[in-house]
C-alpha cells in the first residue's frame, strides 16, 4: 500500500487575560497515490478542516475547554469516508463534511 499526502495548517491563538484564551485553525491536506484495499489508485483528495477552541484556566493543573470542528473532503471522493482520530472518537461521516463538539473539564495530576 502507498500513499503520499501533504500538508498544510495554519493556527492563531488569543490571550484574553492570563486564565482565558482563544483559538481557530485551518488545516489543508492532499493525497496521492492511495490505494483502496482492492487496489484501485485513488488520488487527488483534498480534505479541508477548520477548528476553534476556548480555553479558561480554573488553577494552574485545572481547566476547562470547549472545541469545535469541522471537515470537509469533495463529494466525488467517495471511496473513503472522513474519520475523526481523536483518543476516544473513531466515528465515520456518512457524507462529504462532518462537524464535531467537545466540552471537557481537565485536571492535570
Amino acid at each position: 500500500m502507498t500513499a503520499r499526502f501533504n500538508n498544510v495548517d495554519f493556527a492563531a491563538r488569543y490571550m484574553v487575560s492570563p486564565f482565558l484564551f482563544f483559538s481557530v485553525g485551518y488545516d489543508y491536506l492532499v493525497g496521492k497515490g492511495v490505494k483502496t484495499t482492492n487496489g484501485t489508485t485513488v488520488g487527488n483528495q483534498h480534505y479541508h478542516q477548520v477548528s476553534t477552541m476556548g480555553d479558561y484556566l480554573l488553577s494552574k493543573r485545572t481547566d476547562v475547554y470547549l472545541a469545535a470542528g469541522w471537515q470537509r473532503r469533495p463529494a466525488h471522493h467517495r471511496p473513503e469516508r472522513l474519520r475523526w482520530r481523536t483518543s476516544r472518537i473513531r466515528r465515520d461521516s456518512s457524507n462529504n463534511h462532518q462537524f464535531i463538539v467537545r466540552a471537557i473539564f481537565r485536571h492535570k495530576f
